[in-house]
């Protein structure tokens, strides 16, 4: 699968026009939907093999709405669901593939924090290096078994290029002890953060009336308002809102006129 047709796949992924990537995203999507209905183990090899190509194409620019990736964004979240089983601790050669198939980038960093909040104490180092996604990292702190005294210093040492401000920061703002992402297309922007930028532009396509330039800012405006109906959970958002309306009179009234009724009551508190 790895040598032959996951290499073919990846090869024409490639190919794809940057327009035409999230339709492709979804076709990988429903491909892995339809593994899962028989789910194995070596299915889930093999899901987390196809979905991992997803993120090797060529999106558009994503500060935009055009650049909305909303299938991309379910494999991802796909990905940090099944990223802490798919393949087998106790079994060396797993292990081991595993390790091989993400030095050479073949597994996507979306799997990774949960595979890291799963392994055995003694694995996570080998799985960790200093070009790793920050996320990556915090999956280390979700490990229960890993986060001795001595571990914790460890990793607040060795953490990438980062300020302990901002780890902090980061811990806050990722709850990646548990897998479910508060804000999925929050990370449409493929960034490491979630910006004041991108937070100011879903509060302007929030707002009530507001006339949607394209139908990807409407597909992104209703996907918020079902988030909020699904799952009630805004508070990393909300906050990060508040803030940016304190110092923005024109976005602070476009929040109190939104169309989400969490926004409207955090701002007016």
């Amino acid at each position: 699968m790895v040598s032959g047709l996951l290499t073919e796949l990846e090869q024409v992924a490639k190919t794809v026009e940057p327009a035409h990537c999230d339709d492709i995203a979804e076709l990988f999507f429903e491909m892995c939907t339809r593994i899962e209905e028989n789910r194995q183990k070596m299915d889930t090899f093999q899901e987390v093999l196809i979905l991992s190509i997803v993120e090797k194409m060529d999106f558009p620019d994503s500060r935009q709405a055009e650049g909305f990736h909303y299938w991309a964004d379910k494999c991802s979240v796909e990905l940090m669901d099944i990223g802490g089983y798919f393949f087998e601790q106790e079994e060396p050669e797993e292990l081991e593939l595993v390790l091989s198939l993400i030095k050479i980038g073949k597994i996507s960093e979306f799997a990774q924090p949960s595979l890291l909040a799963s392994l055995y104490e003694e694995e996570v180092k080998r799985f960790l290096t200093p070009t790793s996604y920050h996320l990556v990292w915090l999956g280390a702190f979700a490990n229960s078994e890993f986060t001795t005294r001595d571990n914790i210093q460890w990793l607040i040492e060795n953490f990438p290029n980062l300020e302990l401000i901002d780890l902090v920061k980061m811990i806050e703002e990722f709850p990646v002890a548990y897998t479910l992402w508060e804000y999925p297309f929050l990370y449409f922007s493929r960034e490491e953060r979630v910006t004041d930028n991108v937070i100011a532009y879903l509060i302007e396509i929030l707002e009530d009336g507001y006339t949607f330039r394209n139908e990807r800012e409407r597909i992104l405006a209703r996907e918020l308002l079902e988030w909020e109906d699904e799952h009630e959970e805004f508070d990393n958002f909300l906050s990060l809102a508040v803030q940016v309306c304190s110092t923005n009179e024109d976005l602070l009234g476009r929040a109190q006129n939104s169309s989400l009724a969490s926004l409207v009551e955090a701002v007016s508190d």
